[in-house]
């Protein structure tokens, strides 16, 4: 039997383009998460989207290291994609246990849990409206989600993640009940193309 050996290069390349297409799948179902992430750690204009996807990029990135290093061998008896989607079951629990924690993590290292930072300085639902608190929204200002815009139903609550509905927390139900199924499909999505990539060294 030919044996194998952790890929750095592959596990990276395979983990970028595994971040990516559940980015995109996670936009079709209306998830802006790179916006999320962004605001979450305190952004404004563009280096929302940037450090946002910075963040998203190295979750994946982190992910698909445990996954080379050592689920793959563990499931290499499975088709590669299929031993992917097994994998992706893992990450996706944990999003669902420790999203708030991790939301929180970011407000603490970019100093965004702060009520003196821009993210508690502006209305992110109503950037030309007079500055308010997002913890707080102005009065009259309608219920508004980041990660959704276009939902009219949504109330989401920036500087307390779990609060509200939040299809970008799988911690909440998403508004409409299916939070966790989105979550689930995007994880799932990950996982096939980082099985699928990700190639061992042969020895």
């Amino acid at each position: 039997m030919q044996k194998s050996r952790f890929n750095l290069k592959s596990a990276i390349l395979a983990s970028i383009v595994g971040t990516i297409a559940m980015t995109v799948v996670m936009a079709i179902f209306g998830i802006n998460i790179m916006k999320a992430l962004g605001m979450t750690a305190g952004m404004q204009g563009g280096m929302v989207y940037f450090i946002g996807g910075l963040i998203h990029l190295s979750v994946g990135i982190f992910y698909g290291m445990i996954y080379a290093w050592i689920f793959q061998p563990l499931l290499k008896k499975l088709p590669s994609y299929l031993s992917g989607a097994v994998y992706s079951i893992l990450p996706f629990i944990i999003a669902m246990l420790f999203m708030s924690p991790f939301l929180n993590a970011i407000q603490t290292v970019f100093r965004a849990d702060r009520p003196a930072t821009t993210m508690c300085g502006a209305n992110p639902c109503m950037p030309k409206a007079k500055p308010c608190n997002p913890c707080e929204p102005c009065k009259g200002a309608a219920p508004c989600n980041p990660c959704m815009p276009k939902a009219k139903k949504m109330s989401y609550n920036p500087c307390k993640p779990c609060k509200g509905s939040n299809p970008c927390n799988p911690c909440s139900a998403g508004g409409n009940g299916f939070g966790w199924i989105f979550s689930l499909i995007s994880h799932l999505v990950y996982g096939i193309v980082l099985g699928w990539i990700y190639r061992p060294k042969a020895i």
